[in-house]
């Protein structure tokens, strides 16, 4: 997986900014707005063609909140979503870095122990042969 896991993280706070901040109702509005400039800036770190995108579109739709009845009577219900949509962003956001942490280590691991299997079958410094030994 090739992302850019610093703007990932980057997102992420800046989505759990955004909802540690908007802790009413009378948020849902500004949530559903930062919802889709959030999506739309993901969209953009991961390629149109990756299991990524797909993924997020499938979980996180665009239009969320689109046809919605209006944020008026509803807003304790749309504020509900959006924060749960919102939510959801954050964790997915989190199990990206994760695996992508994750799977550096793994590489860094094998290619130690590659060096370090290389480095024992090699020897350190010089070797004597073993007809030496008996002279």
């Amino acid at each position: 997986m090739v992302v850019d896991i610093a703007k990932f993280i980057r997102i992420k706070a800046s989505v759990d900014g955004t909802l540690a901040s908007a802790d009413s109702p009378t948020h849902a509005q500004g949530l559903s707005s930062a919802y889709g400039s959030y999506r739309a800036e993901i969209l953009t770190v991961i390629s149109a063609e990756s299991d990524l995108s797909a993924e997020f579109s499938r979980l996180f739709p665009e239009h969320a909140f689109r046809g919605s009845p209006g944020w008026g009577p509803d807003m304790a219900v749309n504020y509900g979503r959006v924060v749960s949509l919102l939510s959801g962003v954050a964790g997915w956001l989190n199990g990206v870095i994760q695996f992508a942490q994750a799977e550096g280590q793994i590489q860094a691991n094998a290619e130690a122990y590659a060096r370090e299997k290389v480095k024992s079958e090699r020897g350190v410094g010089f070797r004597s042969d073993e007809s030496d030994e008996g002279s």
